[in-house]
């Protein structure tokens, strides 16, 4: 029988911020947001070509296409994730909306054309012009998206196991599963 090995790598951060004279968090804090801040610009272009990128993919429409829907929620939610990260709330929120818009349409996403559309130019508008918009008509916008959206059915949760013997073995109030040895 093999002997368990527990391997543990060396954490050079923690063995530096521990270490006499060595680095003070607060410093790694502000290299870290540094080095954030230096990546921004670029970043920020990222978002705007990936909005570019939904537009264009909304423009053609091209749902029967496999793989449309996902690479449109996955552009969706890198616009999401990159807009929140540096500064850009609005424009998440946007996003995280229009993820939820392509999630509740099922691939079908012809029919809502026209939601995806405002989707996207509300997400160009509030890169472009958010710092001269005031916070109630961005959240003006954004609620308006949000009932866009909830027109339409909410995804249904997945599907409960269908094999009961795992049920009728288990304990009463015992929850997940059981491997038998």
């Amino acid at each position: 029988m093999t002997k368990f090995k527990s391997f543990k790598p060396e954490k050079k951060l923690k063995k530096r911020v521990e270490s006499p004279g060595g680095v003070c968090l607060k410093k790694l804090v502000e290299r870290a947001d540094a080095n954030l801040e230096a990546y921004k610009p670029r970043a920020l272009l990222g978002v705007g070509d990936k909005i570019g990128q939904i537009e264009a993919m909304v423009m053609k429409l091209n749902d029967s296409e496999p793989g449309f829907s996902e690479k449109l929620h996955r552009l969706s939610n890198e616009v999401y994730a990159e807009a929140g990260t540096f500064g850009l709330p609005s424009v998440s929120k946007a996003a995280f909306s229009l993820c939820e818009l392509v999630s509740r349409a099922r691939g079908d996403l012809k029919p809502q054309r026209k939601r995806l559309l405002v989707h996207v130019l509300t997400m160009r508008l509030f890169k472009s012009y958010a710092d001269d918009l005031p916070q109630a008509a961005q959240d003006a916008l954004l609620e308006s998206l949000s009932g866009l959206v909830h027109k339409l059915p909410p995804v249904p949760p997945p599907e409960k196991r269908k094999n009961d013997d795992e049920d009728k073995s288990a304990p009463e109030g015992a929850t997940g599963s059981t491997l038998a040895a």
